[in-house]
């Protein structure tokens, strides 16, 4: 550089030429707060030399007024950013554009493409959406067939000769990491050759440049780096006033257009001007508020000191916040220039309604409180008493602060058909995040993002919000995410829901708006260097609107009409933090876990909407079986912590709706006292909250303390019997399988004692090894398995009902699951594993199953040793999630399965177009699946199955199964030697050797791990496989004395025979 300067300036001395060399190749590197000491540096080093920049001063002006005409505020700091990347990029065919969100990289590198005298084309790409082999293409070892990728097509045709004279830039729009800009080195350094792996060269012309646009460089290597030039972009230079002066463009134009109005009639009529002082206003009020908001939040200043900055639930930028505030502004404020702006006093309202809405909700509650006092002293005007959340600034009618209950006056009207599934309670939150979801989504048609907890109802907002929409306006498109989730499952299931328009242009049906919900966002695994690949697709597709075709011709798909919303949980403990690049994209808001008020009005009106044709006694204690709900379940919240042997302990608000689900299958000639119902409260409680814990100290804590220590409480007078044993409810009594014609009227009730269980389970058991097509089972159905064998049932007697059965081998998990299918009269499918078993034969197997579920409700019993590949799981979480497996049918499969249920959708008067009948088919198939998962507690395996694919725990019910009681043991014993021939007066003793024995082992387990850090697991499997092997030994040896008997007896009659 320091040559190319000394030739151009002639007059000037070697060591000005050098100084400026210095200054200006190593400016654009640095951060905000090293430019200043940089600038001391160089004057220490050339002390009294002054020389300006080269001044590039038709590139600056062109800059300039492309950035007036595009409505930006001119920043100083910004065209020179845009005259740095220009010298670099002059200088090095590599440059990488490096910056965090809001620093204006994207708007450099497009100003500086447009303001350059001579025509520039920018491909870009993120190299990060896809795998190192789609991206520089693969070369198959056995055919040694080559499928093109999408970086070396782009290379390729970027390096074509071009009819006119252009340049053309290659823009990674992406993180960059050791493994795939590895490969570029040999393009990158002074070889300008990039070599793919089927040996073909492809050389970097003159006319083409790379450029790099990212967050940071914390995974480049040094060799990357060296070989690139740097031009390093500061959020501080920009800030965020730039935005708001942009935002504030379209304002001032209608003030504009109303003046020149008024002057052209103002000798027919003087007007009065709206808009003037309405932007007046608007900049009165940015200047009076924000300003001080962001330095409060992220410094913690205040007027009189300076405090701890305030802690975000999830990170947000000063430009997000802003922006987002804006935005919701936009929302409110009038759309057209006919309609008249709001004027002072409400303006000032509305703008610090949107402050609320846009700075505080990110924040954890404690600094939420902080900032809606900042705003309080900050302004002069009335502001509720409460809490600003709590409040909604009527701007349209009564122009005063109401609560949001107030400002929404809807009632819960219990579901038409009394499906559980569908059941939402109308509160205060759904309401208030609802509202401000179709102000971002509806109104301004932009992202939004909900972020909270487990159990908060983010999900449950958003599908109620999407599932108002008009169908005829509308398609909704659910995505789940899991650890598994790969950007070409995602990109796959956006294709599957699009089609062809025209030429390159892609969208959901003609007239229509695709919303695309994604929910659990967080999950996808996040790679060695950072990189969330499903994230960084979606990232990409938001931002510029378009994906890469990956199967065949990849070129750019332009997907129009489509929307995107998500939800996710918070970043920490455990939780995957998101790329904030693609965080800024969404507007974000923040829902915490509701009040006690709040959960206690959704319950109880759930609760009291069934009961409403009880006898008075029962509906009387409604409010009563809701308090003890919430008190166990804070029991549970604060006694029960999540550990790494206590993985699944996550309690939240859809515990207490299986509770609630559970009361609701209640009938009012069974349950005709409160104790039979407080009863059933019990039961469900202990059902919910219990079966999931892993030993019985836990399970003692909760049942005979919590659960005994709140009736005592909240029912005085009922606690003694409503605390008797034992605890048995079922609704199959009555059920009889055998008959196929026999309607199961599944009634839910108590029932009194084990042996009438027992007496019925046998007689079914009986009856399932009488059909030939059903293996026989030798069952001993001992208490601890009928007390399975009820839970099981319990869960896939009602819709949806998902089970995650936990046990060691043997325990009886598919022998128990098998009983209670057959018992519910449901039919049970299973895969069936052979050699080279893969995802497509899953999927296959999968089809089968939806084809089965059309007609009749079915168990799909999966346990872990199906798991042939992990990503079979990421399908098992979908089903469970969704109730569908992301792009299983295509177009002449979908058209197929809703034939299969087109009498079900006449008879529900489903109309006859396909996408009404598609979620029909959808609806009905979630609700008669029953998936029941079977797996081993054995290592770590399942805790990080758990994690990886959070359905699993979110979306059944577990039962966990202990080690079998003694008393089982013996059953089991006895049932087996109950036909091997055995010394009578012996027979009890040998039974209580093999329990002493298999106890035995449990107790030295627990000994030889604490020694020797090491487990040993003594399963019932071991313990059956103790009884055959006695009974197989005892055989053998009986038959080896009866033979030596034999022989001997043979022996001795030869002797007397030959003595005779």
């Amino acid at each position: 550089m320091a040559g190319t300067l000394k030739r151009e300036a002639t007059q000037f001395s070697e060591d000005m030429v050098l100084m400026r060399a210095l200054r200006d190749m190593n400016m654009p590197k640095f951060i905000f707060e090293d430019v200043p000491l940089f600038k001391g540096l160089i004057q220490d080093l050339f002390p009294g030399l002054h020389i300006a920049r080269v001044g590039h001063e038709d590139l600056k002006e062109n800059c300039i007024k492309l950035f007036e005409a595009k409505g930006y505020k001119v920043v100083d700091q910004q065209v020179d950013k845009c005259i740095q990347l220009f010298e670099t990029m002059i200088t090095r065919h590599t440059t990488m554009v490096v910056g965090p969100t809001g620093a204006g990289k994207t708007t450099i590198i497009e100003f500086l493409q447009k303001a350059k005298p001579q025509k520039t084309e920018i491909f870009v790409l993120n190299p990060k959406a896809q795998t190192v082999d789609e991206l520089y293409g693969v070369l198959n070892p056995q055919t040694r067939e080559w499928k093109e990728g999408l970086l070396s097509k782009i290379f390729r045709s970027c390096n074509e000769i071009p009819q006119k004279e252009e340049h053309r830039w290659i823009l990674f729009d992406g993180d960059v990491d050791a493994v795939w800009v590895e490969n570029m080195n040999s393009v990158m350094d002074d070889n300008k050759v990039l070599t793919l792996f089927n040996g073909e060269r492809i050389r970097l012309e003159n006319f083409c440049k790379m450029l790099f646009e990212v967050y940071d460089l914390q995974y480049a290597s040094p060799a990357t780096i060296s070989r690139c030039g740097m031009v390093y972009v500061d959020p501080k230079d920009l800030g965020y006033q730039p935005y708001f002066v942009k935002w504030m463009r379209k304002w001032e134009k209608r003030r504009d257009e109303e003046r020149k109005l008024a002057e052209e009639k103002k000798e027919e009529i003087e007007m009065e001007l709206h808009w003037e002082p309405f932007v007046d206003n608007l900049n009165e009020f940015f200047e009076k508020y924000v300003p001080p908001c962001i330095d409060f939040v992220f410094e913690g200043i205040t007027e009189e000191k300076v405090e701890k900055p305030l802690d975000f639930f999830v990170p947000r930028t000063n430009l997000n916040m802003v922006t987002q505030m804006l935005r919701l502004l936009d929302s409110m404020l009038p759309e057209t220039d006919q309609e008249s702006p709001p004027d002072y006093d409400v303006l000032e309202h509305m703008f610090i309604f949107a402050m609320v809405w846009s700075m505080a909700v990110c924040l954890t509650e404690p600094s939420q409180k902080r900032l809606t006092d900042f705003i309080r002293k900050a302004t002069s005007r009335n502001l509720p008493p409460t809490s600003l959340f709590d409040s909604f600034y009527d701007y349209q009618h009564q122009r005063v602060w109401i609560p949001w209950d107030k400002r929404f006056t809807e009632e819960y009207n219990p579901p038409e058909d009394m499906k559980f599934s569908k059941i939402l309670v109308p509160t205060t939150d759904t309401k208030k995040f609802n509202w401000l979801f179709e102000q971002i989504s509806g109104k301004v048609k932009l992202p939004c993002l909900f972020v909270g907890h487990s159990g908060t109802a983010k999900s449950v907002i958003m599908q109620n919000y999407i599932n108002q929409l008009d169908p005829e306006k509308h398609v909704k498109l659910n995505i789940n995410f899991s650890s598994r989730t790969t950007s070409m499952d995602v990109q796959t299931n956006i294709e599957d829901n699009i089609d062809k328009r025209s030429g390159k242009i892609f969208g959901p049906p003609f007239g229509k708006q695709l919303i695309i919900f994604v929910d659990d966002m967080h999950m996808p695994k996040i790679d060695t260097y950072g990189t969330q690949q499903p994230i960084a697709l979606l990232k990409f597709l938001i931002d510029k609107g378009f994906i890469y075709d990956r199967e065949q011709t990849l070129d750019p798909k332009i997907i129009k009409d489509t929307q995107f919303v998500a939800a996710m949980l918070p970043p920490g403990g455990g939780t995957n933090s998101v790329d904030p690049r693609f965080q800024s994209l969404f507007s974000v808001f923040c829902i915490h876990f509701p009040t006690e008020e709040t959960v206690e009005k959704i319950y109880s009106s759930i609760l009291k909407a069934h009961l409403r044709d009880f006898n008075e006694e029962v509906q009387g204690i409604t409010s009563k079986i809701t308090k003890a709900t919430l008190k166990l379940y804070n029991f549970m919240v604060e006694n029960m912590p999540r550990t790494p042997v206590k993985f699944h302990y996550i309690f939240n608000l859809r515990d207490l709706s299986r509770i609630y689900e559970g009361l609701c299958r209640s009938r009012m000639n069974i349950f005709n006292t409160k104790e039979s119902l407080i009863r059933l409260w019990r039961n469900e409680a202990s059902r919910v909250f219990s079966d999931k814990l892993v030993n019985q100290e836990d399970r003692d804590l909760v049942e005979n303390k919590a659960i005994s220590n709140i009736i005592k409480e909240v029912f005085p007078d009922a606690h003694e019997p409503v605390m008797a044993d034992p605890l048995i409810f079922g609704d199959y009594m009555k059920a009889n399988p055998a008959e196929p014609e026999f309607e199961d009227p599944k009634i839910y009730d108590e029932i009194k004692n084990w042996k009438a269980v027992g007496d019925k389970f046998n007689s079914i058991l009986y009856e399932y090894n009488d059909v030939d097509t059903h293996k026989e089972m030798n069952l001993v159905l001992f208490e601890d398995a009928l007390s399975h064998l009820t839970k099981i049932l319990r869960i896939i007697r009602v819709e949806r009902g998902n089970a995650l059965l936990v046990g060691f081998g043997g325990s009886g998990k598919q022998s128990l699951t098998r009983l209670a299918t057959y018992t519910a009269g449901y039919d049970l499918f299973m895969i069936t594993l052979s050699r080279g078993y893969k995802e497509k034969d899953f999927r296959d197997d999968l089809k089968r199953l939806y084809e089965m579920l059309c007609t009749k409700p079915t168990t799909f019993l999966f346990t872990d040793a199906h798991v042939v590949e992990e990503g079979f799981l990421e399908l098992i979480n979908n089903m469970l999630t969704t109730g569908m497996v992301p792009a299983l049918f295509d177009e002449d499969g979908k058209n197929q399965m809703i034939s299969k249920i087109e009498a079900a959708a006449n008879k529900a008067e489903i109309s006859q177009r396909k996408e009404d009948r598609w979620n029909f088919f959808l609806d009905t198939v979630r609700d008669n699946l029953h998936v029941v998962l079977a797996m081993s507690p054995a290592g770590d395996t399942l805790r990080i199955r758990c994690r990886n694919f959070p359905g699993l725990i979110s979306s059944t019910s577990i039962d966990w199964f202990f080690t079998w009681p003694e008393d089982a043991l013996k059953a089991v014993a006895e049932y087996y030697l109950e036909k091997v021939e055995l010394p009578e007066d012996k027979r009890e003793n040998i039974v209580s050797h093999f329990v002493l024995v298999h106890t035995s082992v449990q107790d030295y387990s627990k000994d030889f791990e604490l020694k020797l850090r090491r487990k040993n697991f003594s399963t019932p499997k071991n313990y059956l496989d103790f009884l055959n092997n006695y009974k197989k030994l005892l055989g053998d040896n009986r038959k080896k004395c009866d033979d030596m008997v034999k022989r001997y007896g043979e022996g001795l009659k030869k002797l007397f025979e030959g003595a005779e």
